[in-house]
C-alpha cells in the first residue's frame, strides 16, 4: 500500500474549510425594536431572518431621545419583560450588524430560551 501523499494547497483547501464550518455556526441574537423588522435586517444585512418569539425578563423598552432622533434600548428593571425574537446569526451578520447598530453596544442577556447576545443603546444599561 502507498501512502497518500498530500497535494499542493491541501493545507490551504483544510484551511478554507475550517474557515467556512465556522462562519457557518449560528449564534442566538434577541432583537427588539426595529431588528424585528425584516426591513431594518435587509438594509443592515443584506438578507432577512425568521426569528422566533421570545421574552428578556428584568429588562424594559425605553426610547432615548438624542439630537432629535429616538433610540429604543433596554434598561434592567426587576419587574420588566420586553417581548422580542431570537435570530440566529452567523459571525459574518454580527460583523454587519456591530457596523449598522454603531451606536449600540453587544451585550449577553438571559431570555427565557436560553443566553443571547443583545444590542442595547451605549448610554442605556
Amino acid at each position: 500500500m502507498s501512502a497518500k501523499l498530500p497535494r499542493p494547497g491541501d493545507a490551504f483547501l483544510e484551511r478554507k474549510s475550517m474557515k467556512s464550518e465556522e462562519d457557518s455556526r449560528t449564534k442566538p441574537l434577541f432583537v427588539y425594536a426595529t431588528l424585528k423588522s425584516h426591513k431594518a435586517q435587509l438594509r443592515a444585512m443584506g438578507h432577512d431572518l425568521k426569528g422566533r418569539a421570545t421574552t428578556l425578563p428584568g429588562y424594559s423598552e425605553l426610547h432615548i431621545t438624542a439630537h432629535d432622533d429616538r433610540w429604543p434600548t433596554l434598561w434592567q428593571t426587576p419587574r420588566g419583560k420586553v417581548k422580542g425574537e431570537i435570530l440566529e446569526v452567523t459571525p459574518a451578520d454580527l460583523k454587519k450588524l456591530d457596523k449598522w447598530e454603531d451606536k449600540y453596544q453587544r451585550k449577553s442577556v438571559e431570555t427565557e430560551d436560553g443566553r443571547a447576545d443583545t444590542y442595547v443603546y451605549k448610554g442605556g444599561s
